[in-house]
């Protein structure tokens, strides 16, 4: 967003993006809500580490037959 160069002529800097991920697998109770609230939690970690970013969710997972879930953080442009 920051590099499409937008025209900002009254704002003091352009518009930026943060943006939480979080990903789970559904179960019967409950889970749409706990994604909702690592989704946002995952957002305001972006927005704590600076703008431009995207941040994983914080919630543990279950380990895959192949090992643990890789986390990352990735700042954008």
């Amino acid at each position: 967003v920051e590099r499409l160069e937008a025209p900002c002529p009254d704002a003091p800097s352009c518009p930026t993006v943060s943006i939480g991920v979080a990903s789970q697998m559904p179960s019967a109770n409950g889970w749409l809500a706990d994604l909702a609230a690592a989704a946002d939690a995952a957002l305001y970690d972006a927005k704590r580490k600076g703008r431009n970013r995207v941040e994983p969710d914080r919630m543990p997972a279950a380990a895959p037959a192949h090992g643990p879930r890789p986390r990352y953080s990735h700042r954008i442009g």
